[in-house]
């Protein structure tokens, strides 16, 4: 550890000898911009001196905002770092030094200010883009402003909805020796995790300074700092909005806790302070070089300005008047902000060139004198670390954790924002990241507490023996007390795992019998299990034969195309009367219908779609027995809009893949997707959006992929920047065809009513596709097909199959190296309305689909653009009926997906698409 040390320092001495080898920066007069290092191989370069120069043409504030920091983390900044002046360009004016992947928010006193960006010869990561704007028209919420009065602060638009997008910075000053209250009053943020919108408190002038909390929900606060200034930050992203929040300023005169102000002697100039806000310093003895006085009783406070920081001190220089346990002349020192009693206490010379540290971000170093013999006294210097044990730091690219009782440094970098509740949140890769947890908490973020008394797992919906009758359709279904247990079924003791006769399994513990019969007769067994305890049911389903009437040839599933004529059976020996349903009313016989045989048979004439749905034919005997028998018709147009598209080539179960979400799914074929066209930003060579060819020459895709390109980018969609790949499941677009955009159309009124209202768009290819195994269009429909065979309520034609390139999970940002599928169910309209996802934001442009409990399986970031298809049977191709459009969050507890509905924009799309020529 030594040696890393001394070469630390090596490295430090020899850099200040010569001259930074790549230099940056310029002077920047305009209102607003981004700045950022040279990279190369995406990160910063080596040896980086890179200075700007941002002035304000209307003497206003200016205020910094990264959308992204990642600079090499050390104690006190002092390998690669940023640093800001305010007002003037020498180290007085300096606000502080940043390093480590924290966002950085920060309004200026000034109209002026200058920032460094300095890096040595070793580890480069990432870098950072700030963007800079000058402050404009004080707004009556103060948002943007410095506040040096008592007041009130509230989101941009208060009492109506902040906007979205919104970043506001309120820096609140005091008068010396004062502190600030800020009580909030009314708060309506409905990301109740904070991880979208939020209200952030720091303790300091910059985001950097010890963040005393992020909220949201409905909750009032009360906060104090513990200094004289604080930066409150209020973010929204750009999904949905609320009332926001409302809160009042006090300044209060009372003495900050943990700091002494005893000033006994004149000479004592150098005790009795609090230093904040400082990442490193120097701090003496009272007139040091000098000899101290006699009586001198002071102390000296230093507090971390950075959460999870710990401060080290070095006694470079000591001389005080030797004695038994340091009786007569001494320093204590305090070494965390809860010890009532000294841990250390040094005199004579036995902390010279020592390092001591505090067990987290406060340090109180006292010194006391007698009133007899006087020496030089003391000097030594303060840096504020990342709290940590296993100083100066491990190896490359690893963090230090306490793992139990022991400290250890684990591979990667801390994460930017702390996800794991009770936990070290480290990042792995570029986006992976993993929770190791506190003492106590398990679970995937760290949110789950372990007690000795564990809730044993049980059933809160179970089956029970029941008579069915021949034919009939039951659903059944297990839960148990634990939103993360898996499923499975038995019959006789054998897993029900696939689609097989009339059984379908689903995700959640449902279970599906189209059509009860003798052979389905038996004992069933439902089985619930989680990562600790597992659970099993019994139940018997019993064939019920009141009258033993049997219908020998019974309706059947049947898929036709328009303009047919349907013939539907119900013959049974002993029936008397047979009467037919469609959709549970009664049909009569007229033109479109006609039954023949008194009533053993049902013909459908010229099938429109509407004709589509459920038919059951009710048969009575001579006894009065009855029974039932249902079948399904559905109907497809004799050509869609693309009539060349492809069938899935590859022979897969879907039915196994169904419980598997995207982030834990499995990875796809190129071939039985082979519709899917992987979008890549060229300069950053990052896949952002998924699509899907309809043509030889067009690809149909999420609006929000271009408009909102620049959230992600920071600048503008422009078809030279973006790269096509075709025929490949790679998601980096490997081993694919690559095309370029020749042409693009945003729907007109996209966003119209909502953000994601009429989210769809069109790119036209540079150059014609030749359709082979692994590139092939998938299906068009009308909207009169669409609506009545695959978004219905009927559970068996409700299966939506989403393919896409997103990231594993909501808080796990890693893209997958392959594309990946999930299944998930079609969610009536009510349903749909009924979530949480603020008013107006479901239109009529966009449907949902996906489950209310969490861990069953979503689309995710980085999915947009891709396709929701579905299919009538495993005869028939797929059909687009969906494209992936938003949702809150991915895969949450009372939520779904929200999807373009493809079909109803027929008309717009056919007035830009060719489909009336194959190729």
């Amino acid at each position: 550890m030594a040696n890393i040390c001394v070469l630390r320092t090596f490295v430090i001495v020899i850099k200040l000898m010569y001259i930074h080898a790549e230099i940056c920066g310029g002077i920047l007069q305009t209102s607003s911009g981004y700045i950022s290092p040279p990279l190369s191989n995406n990160t910063y370069q080596s040896n980086s001196f890179c200075r700007w120069e941002i002035n304000s043409n209307r003497n206003n504030s200016i205020i910094l905002t990264s959308t992204y920091f990642s600079v090499e983390e050390s104690p006190g900044c002092i390998w690669d770092y940023l640093d800001i002046r305010d007002g003037e360009d020498n180290d007085t004016y300096s606000v502080g030094r940043f390093c480590g992947y924290d966002d950085i928010y920060f309004i200026s006193e000034s109209s002026a200010v200058y920032i460094y960006f300095v890096t040595d010869q070793l580890q480069n990561y990432q870098g950072f883009t700030l963007e800079y704007r000058e402050t404009g028209e004080r707004e009556s919420s103060q948002c943007n402003t410095i506040i040096r009065s008592e007041s009130y602060i509230t989101s941009p638009g208060y009492p109506d909805n902040y906007p979205r997008s919104t970043t506001c910075l309120y820096r609140i000053v005091t008068p010396e020796h004062q502190r600030v209250q800020l009580k909030i009053l009314k708060m309506s943020i409905s990301d109740d995790s904070c991880m979208f919108d939020r209200l952030e408190v720091f303790d300091g002038t910059t985001s950097h300074s010890k963040r005393l909390g992020a909220f949201c929900g409905t909750a009032s606060h009360d906060i104090i700092s513990s200094g004289n200034s604080m930066l409150v930050v209020f973010i929204s992203d750009y999904m949905l909005e609320n009332r926001g929040f409302l809160a009042e300023i006090y300044f209060k005169t009372e003495v900050p806790e943990h700091s002494e102000q005893i000033l006994e002697n004149k000479s004592n100039q150098n005790c009795g302070i609090k230093v904040e806000g400082s990442m490193r310093g120097t701090i003496t003895s009272p007139g040091y070089p000098a000899v101290y006085d006699n009586n001198v009783n002071c102390s000296t406070t230093i507090i971390a300005p950075l959460p999870d920081h710990q401060i080290m001190i070095q006694f470079t220089h000591m001389e005080i008047e030797e004695s038994d346990n340091c009786s007569f002349d001494r320093i204590s020192l305090f070494l965390d902000s809860y010890s009532d009693s000294p841990e250390v206490t040094l005199c004579a010379q036995s902390a010279s060139d020592k390092l001591y540290f505090s067990r987290d971000g406060f340090l109180k170093i006292k010194f006391t004198t007698d009133n007899l013999i006087t020496w030089t006294g003391f000097s030594a210097n303060y840096t504020v670390i990342p709290r940590q044990v296993c100083y100066p730091r491990c190896q490359n690219n690893s963090v230090c954790i306490k793992d139990g009782q022991n400290y250890r440094c684990i591979n990667g970098q801390k994460c930017v924002t702390n996800l794991c509740n009770h936990g070290h949140c480290i990042k792995k890769g570029l986006a992976d990241v993993q929770c190791f947890c506190h003492e106590g908490f398990n679970g995937l973020f760290c949110t789950d507490e372990i007690k000795i008394e564990v809730e044993k797992l049980k059933f809160i919906k179970s089956p029970t023996d029941q008579l069915i009758e021949h034919g009939e359709r039951i659903i059944l279904e297990c839960q148990v007390n634990d939103d993360t247990a898996d499923y499975m079924w038995f019959y006789e003791d054998l897993m029900l795992q696939t689609k097989k006769n009339s059984v379908t399994v689903y995700p959640g513990g449902v279970l599906d019998i189209s059509k009860f019969s003798r052979s389905l007769e038996g004992l069933y067994k439902c089985l619930a299990s989680t990562s600790s305890d597992f659970l099993e049911h019994e139940f018997r389903l019993i064939l019920a034969e009141p009258c033993n009437l049997s219908v020998e040839v019974p309706p059947m599933d049947t898929v036709v195309e328009e303009s047919s004529v349907v013939l539907m059976s119900c013959y049974s020996q002993r029936a008397v009367n047979v009467t037919w349903y469609k959709d549970a009313v009664l049909v009569a016989d007229n033109v479109k219908y006609e039954t023949l045989s008194e009533g053993q048979y049902l013909a459908i004439s010229n099938v429109i779609p509407t004709d589509a749905g459920e038919y059951t034919c009710e048969v009575t005997s001579n006894d009065g027995c009855h029974v039932k028998r249902s079948a399904q018709l559905s109907v497809i147009p004799a050509s869609g809009f693309n009539s060349f598209c492809a069938r899935d080539v590859l022979v897969h179960n879907p039915r196994v893949r169904m419980a598997g979400r995207i982030t834990l799914g499995y990875s796809v074929d190129k071939a039985s997707a082979p519709w899917h066209a992987v979008l890549r930003m060229r300069s950053k060579d990052k896949t952002f959006c998924g699509a899907n060819l309809i043509s030889n020459s067009w690809l149909i895709t999420a609006a929000h992929c271009i408009r909102h390109f620049h959230i992600e980018f920071k600048e503008l969609f422009a078809k030279e920047k973006v790269d096509i790949f075709l025929g490949t499941n790679s998601c980096n677009g490997e081993r694919g065809v690559k095309y370029g955009i020749k042409s693009y159309v945003v729907h007109p009124n996209f966003g119209e009513h909502a953000v994601y209202d009429n989210d769809v768009a069109l790119i036209e290819l540079d150059m014609s596709v030749t359709f082979t195994e692994d590139i092939q269009p998938v299906c068009l429909q009308p909207s009169s097909i669409i609506n009545n065979n695959y978004l219905t309520p009927k559970l068996g034609h409700k299966i939506g199959r989403v393919v896409g390139c997103g990231q594993y999970s909501e808080f796990r940002k890693a893209a997958p190296e392959y594309l990946r599928e999930v299944y998930v169910p079609y969610v009536n309209r009510e349903d749909c309305a009924s979530v949480n996802i603020g008013q107006g934001n479901f239109t009529d442009s966009m449907f949902c689909a996906g489950y209310s409990r969490r861990n069953m399986g979503d689309a995710c970031f980085g999915d947009s653009g891709g396709s929701l298809t579905m299919r009538l049977s495993e005869n028939h191709p797929w059909v687009l009926v969906g494209i992936v459009s938003w949702g809150v969050g991915c895969d949450r507890n009372n939520h779904y997906g929200y999807y373009t509905h493809v079909a109803a924009f027929e008309n717009w799309i056919q007035n830009y698409t060719i489909f009336d020529r194959d190729p």
